[in-house]
Order: C-alpha cells, then sequence, then structure tokens
C-alpha cells in the first residue's frame, strides 16, 4: 500500500502544472571506472564484477542474490497463505500461524541476505575497479534552474593544464 501512495506522489509531482519533466540521463558505461562497475552492479548485481574481470566472483555474488530473492519471494507469499488460512479458521495458536510465523521469519532471512548480498556487489565493484584503475578527478553535479523549471544532473571529468 505505501509504494502505491509513494508512486502516485511521484507521478503527481511529476504532472504538476499539467507539463511532464523529463531528465535526460546520459551514462557511458563502456569506461573502466569505479562508478561505471558500481553502476552495472546496481542494475545486476555481478555484472560490476565481471566487468573488473572477475567472472568467478560475478557468478557467486548473481547466484547469491537471485536464489535468496526468489526465496524470499517464495517465503512471503507461502507465510500470506498461511497467514489467510489462519484467518479463515479462526483457531488461536494453532498450526496455521506456527507455520505463518516459520515462513515470514524465513522471508525476512532471506529478504535480508538478498539486500546484503546486493550493498556488497555494488561495494565490492566500485572498491575493486578502484584498485585497478588510477585515480581520475570526477565532477557530479545534480542541479535545478528555477527559472526554467528545469532540473538535471551533469557528470564530467576535471582536467588540468
Amino acid at each position: 500500500m505505501k509504494i502505491k501512495i509513494l508512486a502516485l506522489v511521484l507521478c503527481l509531482l511529476l504532472l504538476s502544472n499539467g507539463k511532464a519533466h523529463a531528465f535526460l540521463v546520459r551514462a557511458d558505461l563502456d569506461e573502466h571506472t569505479p562508478t561505471n562497475a558500481a553502476i552495472r552492479s546496481a542494475l545486476i548485481p555481478g555484472w560490476g564484477q565481471y566487468f573488473n574481470e572477475q567472472r568467478a566472483k560475478g557468478n557467486v555474488v548473481f547466484g547469491v542474490f537471485l536464489l535468496t530473492a526468489i526465496g524470499a519471494f517464495y517465503f512471503n507469499s507461502q507465510a500470506q497463505r498461511s497467514f489467510r488460512q489462519y484467518e479463515r479458521l479462526g483457531i488461536a495458536g494453532g498450526p496455521l500461524f506456527n507455520d505463518y510465523r516459520r515462513h515470514r521469519s524465513t522471508s525476512q532471512a532471506f529478504t535480508f541476505v538478498a539486500i546484503a548480498s546486493y550493498i556488497y556487489a555494488v561495494a565490492d565493484a566500485y572498491f575493486t575497479a578502484r584498485r585497478i584503475v588510477p585515480r581520475r578527478s570526477y565532477v557530479f553535479n545534480i542541479y535545478y534552474d528555477p527559472r526554467m523549471r528545469q532540473a538535471g544532473i551533469r557528470y564530467g571529468r576535471k582536467f588540468n593544464i
């Protein structure tokens, strides 16, 4: 329910004054930088490790994330099904409620591991690429121009001359 409300508020903000505001973000993921490695892992966990030429680690990270995410969704649906059956029968403290609690705690454990593996994938891709790639100076700005009612993101590189 909260997600639906947040999505509605976001749509209303984007469509305020009857005009949709488009944000143009260009990302060149070809250059081997720590940011690009992290973005790749943020999109698909393990892709940043592949980008850093750590194929085995990428497979493990992707596999752990995928299996724990699937497990979280599966046990969450099982918990909801058990709870609906428990509500329908209304037996307090019965085996259906115990099933619900067991499925819910298993779903929470899988969710925690999935989130942790996602964060690990992004951080590992970034810091590994940082060790591989020499440091450069980058500029990343988020801006809003009230006169033109325009917002955007600027990304560039600083050069010393």
